[in-house]
């Protein structure tokens, strides 16, 4: 059988009928008269006839599958499985393919476009590029072990620590944590560079035991407070005072009050060394005994000076290394006189005899 040509009613002007011709090309029968809307050429090898996107008219188009998730069998309470299938869109072209294969496919999503705020990532090896932002949340370890960290990690924002240790796999016991304007270091105290003097002005660390913690203060109210506080601020506070060096009394005396005598008393055996080690020279004085010694060459000498500002003085010296045999003992007499020298006249001598 021929294609046949469908026939309509012709109308003039007035609407009235006038008679009957065949449809010519683009003419076509309204929707609302039961016709397509449109004038249609034949689709290509697949479409179908579906609504238009402006919902105005009939066109042959692509066939899209259409699936109902809401009517579909719940399994929102599975575990997904790698070998599991979902349906993807390839390109326009329906597809399915594994779960596993979501992980590679993943590395090229935007991390705007994928939301794990109630998922649990395992297996993952390496973030190649961006970043991972958490918010609100934590890292933590399911098993309670070490999370490791690889490489260096920057904080950008405040680090709290809700337990009362920072852990370094260097520690040392009793270091302290140093920044060199880079970062924090663990050095031991010995190794940090020392001053020779303390400037009045030089800062030192002390806890402020009414509850402000760790403070700096300055060598000046160190001095001060310990001439205010319960500290000594004389020596009479400190029954048994030892020197830790050499006693330089910058141009002032050892005095006493009171008319009270100053008492210098050595240990046991020792003695009182003036002007020398008491070996080698110098006078030593012990409880009953004065040795002057001498380092200089010379024989050992005392003088007795006069009453009229010192002008004149006898000397009592020591004879010379090569007249002694022996060490030599000179007794005083008992008798209240005046002893006799070897210029003395032999009357003088035999008057004092």
């Amino acid at each position: 059988m021929s294609v046949k040509t469908p026939i309509r009613t012709v109308f003039d002007d007035d609407n009235n009928a006038t008679g009957l011709a065949e449809y010519q090309s683009g003419e076509f029968i309204a929707l609302t008269h039961g016709g397509t809307g449109a004038s249609l050429s034949i689709g290509s090898a697949g479409q179908v006839l579906k609504v238009n996107s402006g919902a105005s008219a009939l066109e042959f188009g692509n066939v899209e599958a259409v699936l109902n998730i809401d009517g579909m069998t719940d399994g929102t309470s599975i575990t997904v499985a790698a070998g599991d299938k979902v349906a993807i869109s390839d390109g326009g072209t329906e597809k399915r393919i594994n779960v596993s294969q979501l992980g590679p496919g993943l590395a090229g999503v935007p991390a705007s476009a994928v939301d794990f705020s109630s998922a649990t990532i395992t297996g993952v090896t390496s973030i190649t590029s961006g970043g991972i932002t958490i918010s609100g949340n934590q890292i933590i370890s399911a098993d309670s072990s070490i999370i490791d960290f690889g490489e260096s990690v920057r904080i950008d924002g405040d680090l709290t620590v809700n337990s009362n240790d920072i852990t370094l796999t260097t520690n040392t016991s009793g270091n302290i944590l140093v920044a060199d304007g880079s970062k924090f270091s663990s050095k031991a105290v010995s190794e940090l560079s020392a001053i020779d003097t303390i400037a009045s002005d030089d800062v030192l660390l002390a806890v402020d035991t009414s509850g402000g913690g760790l403070k700096k203060v300055a060598r000046s109210v160190v001095v001060a407070g310990l001439a205010t506080s319960s500290a000594i601020s004389n020596l009479t506070e400190d029954s048994t005072p030892q020197l830790g060096g050499d006693l330089d009394v910058n141009g002032n005396d050892l005095v006493s009050t009171s008319n009270a005598n100053i008492q210098l008393l050595p240990n046991g055996s020792g003695k009182v060394n003036l002007d020398g080690n008491g070996t080698s020279g110098g006078v030593s004085v012990t409880d009953g005994l004065i040795e002057i010694k001498t380092g200089s060459g010379s024989v050992a000498e005392q003088r007795f000076y006069c009453e009229s500002s010192n002008a004149h003085y006898t000397s009592l010296k020591s004879a010379a290394h090569s007249t002694y045999s022996g060490n030599v003992t000179l007794t005083l007499p008992v008798i209240t006189g005046t002893l006799a020298t070897q210029s003395f006249s032999i009357s003088q001598a035999i008057a004092l005899g």
